[in-house]
């Protein structure tokens, strides 16, 4: 009976979600636009206040960009591949995430490895991923804390991987939920729907690539992710 249960859940989910997608296209239509005439034409704007609407174009293009692959997922079979740089996504995702870090007083340290081998993947579902996790780490930190993200390559048993991690010293999870949250509508969030870490794993999936994660309860959370080279170039 459970399993039918959930079935009926995403389903139920999956058409909410399209009626959602389809009706939150037109404000974004008219808040792109406003954006643009701001950016564009206003000569009034200053350099401080043109990075403010930069920062808010750019989480509104992303906005859009998972509004459409939601319209869209049934009629499109492949993804569009490109090759990225991870550290260049991380880059992207810092930028749209600045306002929330700022505003919850985080510091971000990057450790970056600089010989990072490009890999071909879909820029918007790893975007995904990495705000997610980012977001999941600052909600996660108190005020002053830090978060570390790391990027290097990892020979491994024959095989390359670009591996990343996400570390962050916050309240850390509990023994009892560490088997619980990649599982669907499980979350301790007030307001999450419990989908953030399940879709991550799915993304993930999609490009043979691995997430794992080390926490303690009081001490923090680093999210690993292992990304195969040479199934990917």
């Amino acid at each position: 009976m459970e399993p039918y249960i959930q079935n009926n859940k995403l389903e139920l989910l999956g058409k909410l979600a399209a009626m959602l997608s389809h009706e939150i296209r037109n404000p974004l239509s008219v808040l792109k636009l406003n954006l643009h005439y701001l950016r564009t034409y206003n000569e009034d704007v200053n350099q401080e206040n043109i990075e403010l609407i930069d920062t808010c174009q750019l989480a509104l293009d992303r906005i859009s960009n998972l509004v459409e692959n939601i319209l869209e997922f049934s009629r499109r079979p492949v993804d569009e591949l490109e090759v990225l740089s991870f550290n260049e996504v991380i880059d992207q995702s810092l930028i749209i995430l600045n306002p929330i870090i700022i505003r919850h007083s985080v510091c971000v340290t990057k450790e970056y490895e600089g010989n990072i081998a490009p890999l071909r993947l879909n820029r918007n579902k790893i975007l995904q991923v990495i705000l997610n996790l980012l977001t999941n780490a600052v909600e996660a930190s108190a005020k002053g804390s830090k978060i570390i993200i790391r990027t290097k390559k990892q020979d491994e048993n024959d095989s390359c991987f670009v591996k990343v991690e996400i570390q962050d010293f916050g309240v850390g999870i509990s023994d009892k939920d560490k088997e619980k949250i990649f599982q669907e509508f499980y979350t301790n969030k007030k307001l999450g729907t419990g989908l953030g870490l399940s879709v991550c794993k799915k993304i993930l999936q999609e490009f043979n690539a691995e997430i794992c994660f080390e926490s303690k309860l009081g001490y923090g959370t680093t999210f690993i992710l292992k990304f195969p080279i040479d199934n990917l170039r």
